[in-house]
Formats: structure tokens, C-alpha cells, sequence
């Protein structure tokens, strides 16, 4: 049984740019297995805020640069390196023993500066947990998360999927389809006043999961979501464990 998390930490900055103690929230959500978005990883240091979090709060760490970007009060992405103060991208979090697949590519959505994918990251003893951050045009999210889930197998191997899917629930339900559950239920966006839930967990039928819940709200412009999870008993075999490239 897994306490999971997905947070999407704004890169590490408030809206209105100023920054917080990121490893202070993550550290709050009380969480084995956290899934990040929006992770920064400054040039000048060449090390994440997941990174140190990892560090200092006894966890493994996997990560999934997406592409470089500036931090001002949007939170610029740029499309040449030497314009970018660092790299923001995927990360997740383990305190149980872990190994990361290969990325899933799901492709760049025009007028979308950064290629998204997903990151599969294998839990011992537990289930793959797939963190993604899906793209915010709306025209190509709908694609990207059909991506992700003909890729899974709602039969299969226990397997749960988290992260920013910039897109409300009832269309992620059914673009996943038959088999495919999301054990939380509530607004996340924005922090301050939500309106919608575009933050999600969903799981598949090798998965039961209980004790879903919306967090209360960080600095970030999105409230962290988090279950638990464990395989059920009617799970599906996990294959052998796929070396990351």
C-alpha cells in the first residue's frame, strides 16, 4: 500500500513570480511516491528542486527535462537554449526502491513550445506510476492523453497514471475508457479560487485505490492531489523490469 501525490509546482515560483520553499510543500504532502511537474533545474547550478528535495527528505529521484525556459511572471518557455536561464520538465519522487522505463513520447502540439512525455517509473512491490504533464492547448491534450492511454493496458500490469492533464475530468475518464478509474475527485485550478480539476490520478483495474483527496492550497497555482494505492488482488503479472535508456 502507497500514499501517491501528483504536484504541479509552478517552477517553484508563486503567480506572482516570487519563489517559495518548494521542498517544504513536497515534504507536507506526506507521500512514498510524488509525481512533479513543472520541476526547474537552473542552468547555473545544473540541479532540480526535485533533486535537492530527494536529498533532503529521503527519496529516490527520476527526471524527464522537457525544455528550456526563463522564470519571469509567466514563467516564459523559449525555444533556443541560449536564451534560457534552465530546463523545466518531469520528476518523480520514491521511498520505496524504484527504476525508471524509457520515456513515452507523446509528440508537440502546434503552438506548444515544449514536447511533452510521459515517465513511467517502476515501484517495488507496488505499481508502475506514469507521471505526465499533458499540453495546455486544448486542441491537443485530448491527443496526447489517447496517447497515453493505448499505450497502458487497463488489464495489465498494476498501473496508475498522475499529473497535470490540463483537462477536466469526465473527458479524461472517457479518453482513457473501460478499465481506468480516477480515485480523486475535486477542483485544483487555480489554487486560489478553483474552478476545474485538471490535476488527476487514474488507475487502472490492477489497481485499487481509496482515500482520494484534493490538498489544501501552496504557493503554486495548482493544489496537489493524493491517494492510496495499492495492487489488487486480481492484478495483472508484471513483466521483467525494462532496463532506462
Amino acid at each position: 500500500m502507497l500514499t501517491i501525490a501528483s504536484y504541479n509546482t509552478h517552477f517553484g515560483v508563486d503567480r506572482h513570480g516570487q519563489p517559495f520553499d518548494v521542498i517544504a510543500a513536497i515534504a507536507a504532502l506526506d507521500a512514498d511516491v510524488v509525481a512533479l511537474q513543472e520541476v526547474w533545474q537552473p542552468h547555473d547550478t545544473g540541479r532540480s528542486f526535485a533533486a535537492d528535495a530527494a536529498e533532503q527528505l529521503g527519496y529516490e529521484v527520476h527526471e524527464a527535462p522537457l525544455a528550456p525556459g526563463l522564470i519571469t511572471h509567466r514563467q516564459d518557455l523559449v525555444t533556443r537554449h541560449e536564451q534560457s536561464e534552465g530546463m523545466w520538465g518531469l520528476a518523480l519522487l520514491s521511498r520505496v526502491p524504484s527504476r525508471a522505463r524509457p520515456t513515452i513520447p507523446l509528440g508537440r502540439i502546434a503552438l506548444d513550445r515544449a514536447a511533452r512525455v510521459a515517465l513511467p517509473v517502476e515501484i517495488e512491490g507496488g505499481p508502475v506510476v506514469v507521471v505526465t504533464h499533458i499540453s495546455h492547448r486544448l486542441f491537443g491534450s485530448p491527443r496526447q492523453i489517447r496517447r497515453v492511454a493505448r499505450v497502458l493496458d487497463p488489464d495489465g500490469e498494476p498501473t496508475v497514471v498522475l499529473g497535470d492533464f490540463n483537462l477536466w475530468g469526465p473527458p479524461v475518464g472517457l479518453l482513457f475508457g473501460d478499465g481506468w478509474t480516477r480515485p480523486v475527485r475535486g477542483r485544483t485550478w487555480p489554487a486560489w479560487r478553483p474552478h476545474s480539476q485538471i490535476d488527476h490520478i487514474v488507475c487502472n483495474r490492477s489497481v485499487a485505490a481509496r482515500d482520494g483527496e484534493v490538498l489544501a492550497m501552496t504557493p503554486s497555482d495548482h493544489r496537489p492531489v493524493r491517494a492510496v494505492v495499492d495492487v489488487a488482488v486480481r492484478g495483472g503479472r508484471r513483466p521483467p523490469a525494462t532496463p532506462a535508456t
